[in-house]
């Protein structure tokens, strides 16, 4: 038969298909999928990655018998399977169990068919009969004979009247399953020259097709009772035969793994599918013919895309031959049997967007793409295809030599740099009008390389040692020439907004110029050969590619070596429009990379080497070519339906993977790890993460596997400080550490978002992760010295990873010579923008966070000092006005207390007074009466202006009331209830103006240390209790036989032994003891316990004193803390900018010093080694007494072998 061109469609409409691989999220064959694009919440995605990645891990269920056949249920709940044994069994899907099975007696059972709605069952096989059974309980019906062979497959008529069957006797009988048993029930209709594996019967009943083991397809015509065609493509054993629905096309496999398609009418060859690395044992076609599955003995199944050539899926889990694969009714999933003893069903995931054009006839040197054509340099010249590879136009080239080929970005122009007859020449083409635009000689000596400029208005040309620039309006000069290179400049670039342009020679010698003024500004010398120049997309780096396999990454800005990043063999970097990735091709593989931290997240492998790739302006689709094919897939970033990248080849083993984190132990394996599932761009850590997988974590941490957030912005280290999973928390920390310490900086990029997680659960080890958090730059460009007079060190925040000294605003501080300073910055950001939701709860974590280790952290210092600095005016103002309450409350008390006019300047501050607070406790809620001083502002306006107002309306004031006793008339003064209100206003308000002494770092420590004394002081108090009421009751009985006080003589006596014992256990002496025994005790009473009580009191303050003292640093930056939070409460204004931000830091040298902690840090970590020793020794005490006992043996031994004379 003619072969058709194998990289036609094999359907219809392909090239609308492509079109819509921009916004397909699923195929007609499967149910819709969901738009995951708005699922926000960590639970949400990770319930439903999980989900997603059980349901597709295949359901097996294990039987006594190798599966040879297989039928399903009209419900689909039970399989129905024969076996090599010769063993009919049915399987309940629900219960996985076989609940009946029964030996036919008839050898192996090849084919078997459900009829009369699951009423009767027909099995054929070695025997060369046909069994009718009753599917109830598989006991024998009727039985067909005419075959002289094994009957390899049965087909039944859709009124089931009629039966086809194929056999090893090399022919296919038509079959009356009506008629009698005594009458003749069977016909041959043609035959084969060899065993006849497969037969299959048209939807509309019309064709019959055959495979054989002559290397043949026959179709044979029912209506007119001949052969229609044979074909003789296949090499090998045909051992499958299907007729698509709708008459389009035969479909069969051979033994050689090889899958072969036909036209139907025509019978020319449209397309072999390669894939199976062995014998194609069975197929099935969905209802719509757009989907074929086939099993093959290399124990796989493989699901293809006959609609539009996606890359075929393949199931893999049996793990022997596979013999039938079934498609369920629903077009989901796939049902199977094998010679592993298992039937097994299978949720058929969707197909990867990857669809491939073979074009072996013409070679691709480049790609581009704008938004409806495909750009090719070929040897023809630059031809353009649509998404139907139809050719659309040429733009001839064959006699050109090309020196550069550039396309913009935006996909509307080509520019060609050319050497024509001697001459050089740049043509440009506006590709909306497929119009030339520019033709210009391009008059020097010689061409090496070309670029044109963003704004279309300039153009650079490299030629031996020179580099000139060009204004394409004029070219009777150059605008300028820069001799600046040794040799051949063989590589031009120049940055996206036009003002940087870079040039390179074969040395390594690259230049940098500034556009603006046409100066070389910097000078690069790199290893190898340059073969790519370019920034990203915002002008902030530039990415260098060397002929030694290394990408260099430069801070524009700084032109400080960022990161390099080695078996870099690419010659093209695609960023992202967002600036959120790069994407770089690899061998066979597709990279992408964060540009935030250069980082790797995932690679999607082609299978195939890329020569060349490119994305669509609106960057769905990534299109790829080897040469001599272009592979179209969809772009994972932008994906908004659930899919899997990694390596296609291997779905299945992922798939089975992530099964195992889900439900089980596994051994790690990294090379999953690279694997990413959209939209919720997560991958295995994410499930290690939430499955408390911690050795897995370690390990893939340890190996640098991708680390970063999911869509929803969730790291692992986040869902694990969310499950609480302590083990997972110190894997991921410890090696991120690790890591870190091992000069990968940038390994905590990502902990910023979990730092508050930490906190909250006073992870032990957030200090470690907190010291590790700065690090010194090594840019040499940074200035070295500043003014004597410079405050330091100045602190700001920003976005951008990298610091520079134009991040400081004032750069006059900067000098030739003075103070040695160094530059130091965050690995990573934190939420510290003032007032910002995220900035306070990261505040409150950490005040609440009972490792007090943190607050030694330099970068905890230098976060607190720098928003002090930025709100100590604030609190200024307002300790200022509370002193202004004071004074005005002293004038009132001492001068003015009958002025009720005066009041009003006291009681207007106080409502302003009460009124912040007010403001404070709106926008706190409950967490404001967490504050104990809070309570005392409340109480201290509650009663001020309660006071004011019993004043101002006469309310409880002083009351003459004239009562008449015995005839005599007497005044008595009562309800003076304003007093006593006053009297605790002014008490509460001085208390509270203890609280802003916080405002001064020296005795910021001293409320702590009232708070502290508070406390600890209850314990005396009780103490004092107990001493006072039991010497009182001992003075009482002593009095009762001997005068020992005066108290006896008085009427309220308990209360004189009270008071007389409280004076006395202050070092009151009093009394007058009447006897020996009495004045003993009065020794006790009034000498001894006073010194007791006194050094009591002492003792337990001066402990106070002490832990306070040593915890100065922690009290006073947890007063700080509390200071903050109280002001940022307010600035509602932020509540929503929840930036995340690094922190930089303009110092001196010693300040990065780390090495020179303070003496507190030393001594905390002294404690803890002392503490660790002593737990070690207590483990292993017994062994560490017997290595002491030994040493002293051994250097007494030494000793008198030296000393002591031998006798």
């Amino acid at each position: 038969m003619a072969e058709k061109q194998l990289s036609l469609p094999l359907l219809g409409d392909q090239g609308v298909e492509l079109q819509g691989m921009r916004t397909s999220t699923s195929l007609e064959f499967f149910s819709t999928q969901a738009d995951f694009s708005k699922i926000g919440a960590m639970k949400e995605e990770l319930t439903h990655a999980s989900s997603y990645l059980k349901e597709l891990a295949p359901v097996m269920i294990d039987t006594p018998f190798q599966g040879s056949s297989l039928a399903m249920t009209k419900d689909e709940r039970r399989y129905v399977f024969g076996s090599r044994e010769g063993r009919l069994g049915i399987v309940d899907r629900d219960t996985k169990q076989v609940t009946l099975d029964i030996d036919l007696k008839q050898g192996s059972i090849w084919t078997l068919i459900l009829i009369e709605n699951d009423k009767y069952v027909l099995s054929a096989g070695a025997s060369g009969t046909i069994k009718k059974l009753l599917f109830s309980d598989l006991s024998q019906i009727d039985e067909f004979k005419g075959h002289t062979d094994e009957i390899n497959f049965i087909n039944i008529s859709s009124d089931e009247s009629k039966m086809f069957t194929c056999s090893d006797d090399r022919t296919i009988r038509q079959w009356d399953l009506k008629a009698s048993e005594s009458s003749e029930r069977s016909e041959v209709l043609y035959s084969h020259k060899k065993t006849v594996y497969s037969c299959d019967l048209s939807l509309d009943e019309k064709y019959i097709a055959s495979s054989s083991a002559d290397r043949t397809v026959k179709i044979y015509s029912l209506e007119e009772k001949r052969e229609l065609a044979t074909m003789t493509e296949p090499k090998n054993l045909v051992w499958c035969v299907k007729i698509a629905g709708n008459n389009k096309f035969i479909t069969a496999g051979d033994q050689d793994g090889i899958v072969w398609i036909w036209e139907f009418g025509t019978w020319n060859l449209m397309k072999k599918l390669l894939g199976h690395q062995d014998r194609v044992r069975y197929m099935s076609l969905s209802l719509d013919s757009n989907v074929l599955v086939t099993a093959g003995l290399d124990h796989v199944i493989k699901v293809w895309d006959l609609k539009r050539g996606r890359k075929e899926i393949t199931l893999k889990g049996h793990t022997n031959w596979v013999k039938f694969a079934l498609i369920s009714k629903d077009q989901k999933t796939v049902f199977s049997c094998a010679d592993d003893r298992k039937v097994s069903s299978w949720k058929i995931p969707e197909f990867s967007e990857q669809i491939t054009y073979e074009h072996e006839f013409e070679i691709f040197e480049t790609i581009d793409v704008s938004y409806s054509l495909i750009y090719a340099r070929t040897s023809e010249g630059i031809v353009s295809y649509n998404l139907n590879k139809e050719k659309q136009q040429v733009l001839p080239m064959e006699s050109w030599n090309i020196v550069n080929y550039e396309f913009t970005t935006d996909g509307k122009y080509i520019y060609t740099f050319v050497s024509l007859n001697k001459s050089f020449r740049l043509f440009g083409w506006n590709l909306e009008t497929n119009s030339r635009t520019v033709d210009i000689e391009i008059k020097q000596e010689n061409l090496y390389s070309g670029i044109v400029f963003p704004n279309r208005l300039f153009f650079a040309t490299g030629e031996y040692v020179r580099v000139n620039v060009w204004n394409i309006e004029n070219m009777e000069k150059p605008v300028h020439t820069f001799r600046s290179h040794k040799g051949q400049v063989t590589k031009l670039a120049v940055s996206n907004n036009g003002t940087r342009m870079f040039s390179s020679d074969p040395s390594g010698i690259i230049k940098i110029y500034n556009t603006d003024n046409w100066q070389e500004i910097h000078t690069l010398t790199e290893n190898g050969r340059p073969n790519l120049i370019q920034t990203s997309q915002d002008d902030g780096y530039l990415f260098i590619g060397t002929s030694n396999n290394e990408l260099k990454i430069y801070s524009l800005q700084t032109m400080n070596l960022t990161k390099t990043i080695s078996d870099f063999t690419c010659s093209k970097v695609y960023f992202t429009k967002d600036n959120d990735y790069f994407i770089h091709n690899q061998k066979e593989n597709l990279w992408v990379r964060d540009m935030d931290n250069f980082e790797f997240i995932t690679s999607i492998n082609i299978h195939k080497q890329i020569k060349d790739f490119a994305l669509t302006p609106d960057e769905s689709m990534i299109i790829t070519t080897s040469g001599i094919s272009t592979i179209m897939i969809s772009n994972p970033l932008k994906s908004q339906s659930l899919n899997i990248f990694g390596d296609t080849d291997c779905l299945y083993d992922f798939i089975q993977y992530c099964y195992k984190i889900i439900t089980s132990k596994v051994e790690h394996n990294k090379d999953f790890d690279t694997w990413i599932v959209e939209p919720f761009h997560i991958n295995t850590l994410h499930l290690y993460a939430n499955f408390n997988q911690s050795t897995l974590l370690a390990e893939a941490v340890k190996n640098h596997s991708p680390f970063f957030p999911s869509r929803s912005g969730h790291t692992p280290l986040e869902i694990v400080i969310e499950k609480k999973f302590q083990d997972c928390i110190n894997s991921i920390c410890t090696e991120l550490l690790a890591r870190q310490q091992q000069g990968d900086f940038w390994a905590l990029y990502h902990m910023g978002e979990s730092i508050k997680g930490l906190a909250t659960l006073n992870y032990l080890g957030l200090h470690d992760i907190l010291n590790h958090s700065f690090f010194k730059s090594e840019d040499a460009a940074l200035p070295k010295f500043c003014l004597e007079s410079a405050k330091l060190p100045q602190v700001l925040i920003n976005d951008h990873p990298i610091i520079t000294q134009h991040d400081f605003p004032d750069q006059r501080v900067f000098a030739e010579e003075g103070k040695a300073v160094s530059f130091g910055q965050s690995c990573y950001r934190l939420p510290l923008t003032p007032g910002s939701e995220s900035s306070i709860d990261f505040l409150q974590s950490i005040l609440d966070c009972q490792n007090e280790q943190i607050y030694y952290s330099k970068i905890l210092m230098v976060i607190l000092n720098m928003k002090w600095e930025n709100i100590r005016w604030f609190i200024g103002i307002q300790s200022i006005i509370y002193i202004g309450y004071l004074v005005l409350l002293a004038l009132y008390s001492i001068y003015y207390y009958e002025d009720t006019w005066f009041m009003i300047f006291p009681f207007i501050v106080s409502t302003v007074l009460f009124s912040y607070e007010g403001m404070q406790l709106y926008n706190s809620g409950m967490e404001y009466f967490d504050d104990l001083w809070n309570y005392v502002d409340i109480f201290r306006g509650l009663l001020f202006n309660l006071y004011c107002i019993f004043v101002w309306f006469d309310i409880g004031g002083k009351v003459e009331v004239i009562q008449i006793i015995n005839g005599v008339s007497q005044v008595y003064i009562i309800s003076d209830y304003q007093s006593p209100i006053f009297t605790l206003a002014v008490l509460f308000s001085w208390l509270r103006g203890i609280t802003y002494f916080k405002l001064f770092q020296r005795t910021r420590y001293l409320i702590k240390l009232i708070m502290e004394a508070s406390v600890d002081i209850v314990s005396f108090f009780i103490l004092l209790f107990y001493t006072t009421m039991a010497f009182a009751f001992i003075m009482q009985a002593a009095d009762n036989i001997g005068k020992f006080s005066q108290c006896s003589e008085e009427d309220n006596a308990l209360s004189c032994y009270i008071s007389t014992a409280y004076k006395q256990n202050l070092g009151e002496l009093s009394g007058d003891p009447a006897d020996i025994a009495a004045s003993v005790l009065f020794i006790i009473i009034c000498i001894v316990n006073p010194v007791i009580m006194l050094n009591l009191l002492i003792s337990i303050m001066g402990d106070t004193y002490g832990r306070v003292k040593a915890g100065k640093v922690v009290a006073d930056a947890r007063e700080l803390i509390g200071m903050i939070i109280e002001v940022e409460t307010l600035m509602n204004w932020n509540r929503e900018i929840n930036k995340m931000s690094f922190v930089k830091v303009l110092c001196e040298e010693s300040f990065l010093n780390f090495e020179e902690e303070g003496v507190d840090v030393r001594i905390k970590a002294l404690d803890e080694l002392i503490g660790k020793i002593r737990d070690k020794m207590s483990e292993d005490k017994i062994g560490v007494l017997t290595a002491i006992s030994q040493s002293k043996e051994k250097i007494a031994g030494v000793i008198r072998k030296k000393y002591v004379p031998r006798v």
